[in-house]
């Protein structure tokens, strides 16, 4: 069994790396408090696989600023590189403000989990 590398965890969040999908999953409430584990996480897996997923099926809140740098990341993905933005219903509005649809190479995903 390969353990999953943890970039942070405490009771109110979790960011860790996923392998089936490559990506990383972000569980609880994600707010500038964990900004350099998001920005590790992002950088890490856009270094190591190809097309990209950032699951967030398991997030209940997410602030701006942190949607901004996950939209950042994908931004610099470059073509013919995609990612998939795994969100649940609570967040998907939120990257769908900031454009996340418009953007080449990326899907917007509703989860219907929980």
């Amino acid at each position: 069994m390969v353990a999953a590398a943890t970039y942070h965890h405490d009771a109110l969040l979790r960011i860790c790396r996923q392998y089936a999908p490559p990506g990383i999953r972000l569980a609880g409430q994600l707010d500038r408090s964990a900004e350099d584990a998001l920005r590790l996480a992002l950088s890490e897996t856009i270094r190591v696989d190809d097309d990209i997923t950032v699951n967030m099926a398991e997030l209940s809140f997410i602030d701006l600023s942190s949607a901004r740098m996950i939209i950042d990341a994908v931004r610099s993905l470059p073509e013919p590189r995609r990612a998939t933005l795994r969100c649940s219903p609570a967040i998907r509005p939120r990257f769908a403000l900031l454009g996340a649809s418009a953007l080449p190479g990326l899907s917007l995903v509703a989860t219907h989990d929980g």
